[in-house]
């Protein structure tokens, strides 16, 4: 007799029929899914045509073209300021002026040595007359007695005048001749007092031209028209010139003008000639672009961490003298342009495949390449280059970027969503996309995607940091 089954038997068979399909459908699931979460997500970028212009980058400072330091030649304490912060002047002008008082005291002491001295040279004058008068006399009777002894002696010879009489004119003669010799030699140092007391009384003269001019300095006159920069002392103060002049101002003579003062690397020196454009802006106006041209490239080189330097210096129209001195400027000099060109970003060629050495061989062995070495050269960015919106806080040297040419691998998708490489020949680079110049190896236009980074998957099928991040 043949037994029937249970309803609640079969209830139980189907159940299980129907729970072990859902666990393959879930298991199937789940492969296909670990399956496609082991594939790595890309991040591309299209190429493009267009125009790419390569600089030197750099920070610099705003200054005038000239400016003066304004001293004091004199101690002494500040009575009087004519002048404070951008106070604009002419030449000649009177700025400032220095307590005359203990000047005009030596002034008046030297004018009265002078006096003394010129009065000791008007006697030493008159004893030169007189000693002049005195030889003109001693000459007169010296030619008397010399008529005298002659006559004497011939009359003696003739037996007329006695021995006597001829001896006491001899000796007459004699005694003259020795006065006339002694007033010769009183002339002589009365020329040489007279002498002395000329020599005094130019002292005295220069002493006291000495102390005029030292009144003089007391008084501080603008060198040059221009504008007070700088103002460092304030009225009663003290200031001692005894080794060097103390400043008290600075004047830029021209603020309708003005240089921006820069520093370039060796490597970029050659790239650069005087009369190129540049522009530049500054942080008080990051929305205006000032234009400029290169001015000087001065040829004294400073060594800073065995890195060669250079000035350059930027000269610029500043209408309206909106910028002062001092602003630090960030600086762009256009050194070289590539029109119409196809240009992929850097970070294209920043980009490395999640490969192993060997993978990573393999692959590009396939299309007939070798590994050259990190798989992307890299154009080097000027130390001087900022991210846009962002600028150094302290002048900065461009970065010695030469653009030569170089060897490149990029890489792009195929249809199965599989690395392909292409060997390119890059050109000059603006900091965020560099020049395609010619593709070597492989397919590259206009509208094609290049891979600029990848988001790799962890075991746990997860988001992990992958070959890049996606790039700009």
């Amino acid at each position: 007799m043949a037994t029937e089954k249970h309803p609640r038997s079969l209830l139980h068979a189907r159940s299980f029929q129907v729970l072990a399909a859902v666990v393959v459908v879930i298991i199937v699931a789940i492969v296909l899914v670990a399956n496609r979460s082991s594939a790595p997500t890309y991040f591309t970028a299209a190429v493009r045509t267009g125009n790419i212009t390569s600089v030197v980058q750099a920070t610099g400072v705003v200054n005038p073209i000239n400016t003066v330091s304004i001293g004091a030649q004199v101690s002494g304490r500040i009575t009087k300021i004519n002048v404070d912060f951008n106070s604009r002047v002419k030449k000649g002008e009177l700025i400032a002026q220095i307590d005359p008082t203990p000047y005009e005291n030596a002034l008046a002491a030297a004018k009265a040595d002078l006096a003394n001295a010129q009065a000791q040279v008007g006697v030493a004058q008159a004893n030169v007359q007189d000693a002049k008068a005195k030889i003109e006399q001693a000459q007169a009777a010296l030619q008397q007695a010399t008529l005298q002894r002659d006559r004497s002696v011939s009359l003696y010879q003739q037996g007329i005048v006695s021995a006597a009489q001829r001896d006491t004119d001899v000796a007459t003669f004699q005694t003259d001749q020795a006065a006339h010799s002694s007033a010769q030699a009183g002339l002589a140092q009365t020329e040489a007092a007279l002498k002395s007391a000329q020599a005094a009384a130019k002292g005295k003269q220069s002493q006291v031209t000495t102390a005029e001019t030292n009144l003089g300095y007391c008084n501080i006159y603008a060198p040059v028209d221009g504008v007070i920069i700088n103002r460092a002392v304030d009225a009663g103060q003290t200031v001692a010139s005894s080794f060097s002049a103390p400043l008290l101002f600075s004047e830029a003579t021209d603020l309708d003008t003005m240089w921006v003062y820069m520093q370039t690397d060796e490597s970029d020196e050659g790239r650069l000639k005087v009369g190129d454009p540049a522009t530049f802006t500054v942080d008080a106006y990051p929305d205006t672009s000032y234009r400029g041209v290169v001015k000087q490239l001065r040829m004294n080189a400073t060594t800073v961490q065995n890195v060669v330097e250079y000035d350059t210096i930027i000269e610029f129209k500043n209408s309206g003298q909106k910028l002062f001195p001092g602003m630090t400027a960030y600086v762009n000099i256009p050194v070289a342009s590539a029109l119409n060109t196809l240009e992929v970003p850097n970070s294209a060629l920043r980009f490395k495949p999640s490969l192993t050495p060997v993978q990573l061989r393999t692959l590009l062995g396939q299309y007939g390449m070798q590994d050259s070495g990190n798989g992307a050269p890299q154009a080097k960015p000027a130390a001087g280059a900022h991210a846009p919106g962002q600028h150094a806080t302290h002048p900065q040297v461009a970065g010695g970027q030469t653009n030569r040419p170089t060897t490149a691998i990029l890489w792009t998708l195929d249809a199965n969503h599989k690395l392909v490489p292409v060997k390119v020949r890059t050109g000059i680079t603006d900091f965020t996309h560099t020049a395609v110049t010619q593709v070597l190896q492989g397919q590259l236009k206009a509208g094609d995607k290049v891979v600029t980074g990848e988001l790799a998957k962890t075991a746990s099928g997860l988001p992990g940091a992958g070959g890049g991040r996606p790039g700009r």
